[in-house]
């Protein structure tokens, strides 16, 4: 092959590959059971598919003639097995073994790479030699999801690991980011050494927790753990990494209680701005951009303990509007100038029942609330909701820097809890079915110039209920397949979010375990975990730039958003002005145009006014 040994082969490439191996496997099934014409049809289908190869380019004639041979091998061993005629199995697959090793010494392909097409080969096979056989249901869709992951494994990667054509490089989503879920607002299943601490029932939310923490250590003493969670959930060394890997935005959910004090009926522990503080300076430092969301409201949005507090006779009216846009107004007025400043989210997750007139007003007067101070993107959630019932309430003539707001789970309901592994894959990168209405509607939106972004998604599957496919499926998996299966599945989703505005995973660092783990359950819910353990590669994310060069470009990004108009523009063209290394200089800049604008405005108001 041109250019050195492959790593991994094209898809076409591997689809013949896999051609070959599936119908020599069918014809030498149907020869033993007589079936004369079928096999005749199936080895000239074999024919076919090592013509096809060929003509592909991509390997020599030689390699394309070992790997139809390995394929016969395969199917005479697997066919041999299932008749259990032992000599016969054992010489199939000693000449099966021949082969590989003349496939490894021609060198045209890596090692791993030979490797992979032996698993396909032989996993094909068997999907080929088990279909109709009276086996179990899940053990065929397991032999199925193998082969699938074998397949992957030589092809679904390969477009991450090349470096983009300049033309193409804006195919990358504006927002890559990740959730710091668990940081300011606890949650029992990602903060499980924290729950650890409750004796008896474990609470159910953060509010029962602050409670149950109070009365069991005392105020002094459950003020002291809380603030070391704080310091230590979350670090600098976090923001380094997620800067390390690509990613250019970090979401953090926040109570109202870390903004202002909560009242003293009220458990929760707060405020705690300093912190909030030090998160947007190292997200600066590191060129991220932070999408402040509002994850916990006054009184409410919904009764889901990802508010803060579960509450069984929760009513909409108990949610307090006017409070919450208090707090809108206080986060925009602190952070409006800060450089890591990219987005608020108004409100996550707000319940369906919410009459859709009262959330729409709202959006509406949380969006004015923020433009009182900052032109930062507002992201507006559609949550549990039609997106045409929204969106077009919100035209970009009159609402700019809008990002409606998506999360796409394939874990919770149907039909994700009753289908196997390998549909969730098949899924996973399709727009006409699975998450067929929300993708079409984004790719829809996007092309009617409305930005939506998935602001929660992960790589959760249904593994925890064994009366899902899904659960039996992957018991039988080894470790390393199931990472090998979140990979596949994350390849997948990424490249159906290119035709979004971006994304951030859920979530960061997920304690779901006080004990460690031998199983990839922890990768699911965990971005760091995930890289950790191959799951997710860090070039898949985007490419990491300088750190210096990441501060300029973002603060010129902010620059420009603050005050879209060419005044700044030209401000911003002059010679050096970027090449500041202090951040002060370049709030010196825009504070200046920006006052200078405010106090024409208001000149011009004072004029217009009539004379008293």
């Amino acid at each position: 092959m041109a250019g050195g040994m492959a790593k991994r082969l094209p898809k076409a490439a591997a689809h013949e590959i896999r051609s070959m191996a599936w119908h020599a496997c069918k014809s030498r099934r149907s020869g033993r059971e007589g079936q004369v014409q079928d096999a005749s049809t199936h080895r000239a289908r074999v024919d076919e598919h090592a013509r096809a190869a060929a003509a592909l380019q991509v390997l020599s004639g030689q390699t394309v003639s070992l790997l139809r041979r390995m394929a016969w091998a395969a199917a005479d061993t697997a066919v041999a097995m299932e008749a259990q005629d032992k000599p016969e199995e054992e010489a199939a697959w000693r000449l099966f073994c021949s082969y590989y090793d003349d496939l490894v010494a021609a060198a045209e392909l890596t090692k791993l790479c030979c490797k992979r097409i032996r698993l396909l080969v032989n996993h094909t096979v068997w999907v080929a030699l088990q279909m109709g056989n009276g086996k179990k249901k899940w053990e065929r869709e397991l032999d199925q999801l193998r082969s699938t992951l074998a397949f992957d494994s030589l092809t679904a990667y390969r477009e991450f690991l090349q470096e983009p054509a300049a033309d193409q490089k804006t195919q990358l989503p504006k927002w890559r980011g990740v959730n710091l879920g668990g940081w300011f607002l606890l949650e029992g299943w990602m903060n499980q050494r924290l729950w650890s601490l409750i004796e008896g029932k474990p609470p159910r939310d953060e509010w029962a927790f602050s409670e149950a923490l109070r009365r069991q250590l005392g105020d002094a003493q459950a003020h002291a753990v809380i603030a070391e969670h704080r310091r230590t959930f979350i670090t600098r060394d976090d923001f380094a990494e997620i800067a390390g890997v690509g990613l250019n935005s970090v979401r953090l959910p926040i109570g109202y209680w870390c903004i202002v004090d909560a009242g003293p009926d009220i458990p929760f522990f707060g405020p705690c701005l300093d912190l909030v503080d030090s998160c947007m300076g190292w997200a600066a430092e590191f060129g991220l951009r932070v999408n402040l969301c509002l994850h916990g409201c006054p009184g409410f949005q919904s009764n889901h303990q990802a508010c803060g507090r579960e509450t069984v006779g929760w009513q909409p009216t108990h949610w307090d509007i006017p409070a919450t846009l208090e707090i809108l107004g206080r986060i925009a007025s602190r952070y409006c100038w800060h450089p890591a400043l990219g987005a608020i989210t108004v409100v996550n997750e707000p319940s369906s029942r919410i009459a859709l007139e009262r959330l729409v007003t709202y959006y509406k007067q949380a969006y004015a609330v923020i433009r009182n101070f900052s032109h930062c993107e507002v992201f507006l959630p559609v949550y549990q909701r039609w997106p045409d019932d929204i969106v077009h309430q919100f035209p970009a003539d009159h609402f700019y820097g809008v990002t409606f707001d998506v999360h796409l789970y394939q874990c919770f309901e149907e039909p994700w809890i009753s289908k196997p592994l390998g549909w969730h894959l098949s899924q996973a990168a399709q727009s006409d079915t699975g998450h067929s209405y929300h993708m079409t509607q984004l790719a829809n939106f996007r092309q009617n110039r409305v930005k939506v972004a998935i602001s929660e998604w992960s790589l959760k599957l249904p593994v925890w209920d064994w009366s899902s496919l899904a659960c039996w499926e992957w018991a039988q998996l080894y470790a390393d397949e199931q990472s090998s299966l979140l990979a596949s599945l994350c390849s997948r989703l990424l490249k159906a979010f290119r035709r979004t505005e971006g994304w951030f995973f859920w979530t960061w660092v997920a304690q779901e375990s006080v004990e460690p783990e031998e199983s990839a359950s922890k990768a699911m819910f965990s971005l760091r975990e995930a890289l950790r353990r191959g799951c997710v590669k860090p070039g898949w994310l985007g490419k990491r730039r300088g750190r210096a060069g990441e501060i300029r470009r973002l603060t010129q990004e902010h620059a420009l958003a603050v005050v879209p108009d060419p005044e700044l523009q030209l401000a911003c063209s002059q010679p050096g002005w970027l090449k500041t290394k202090r951040l002060s200089r370049v709030y010196t800049v825009q504070k200046t145009i920006v006052k200078a604008r405010r106090g024409d405005q208001d000149e011009r108001e004072k004029a217009a006014k009539p004379a008293v």
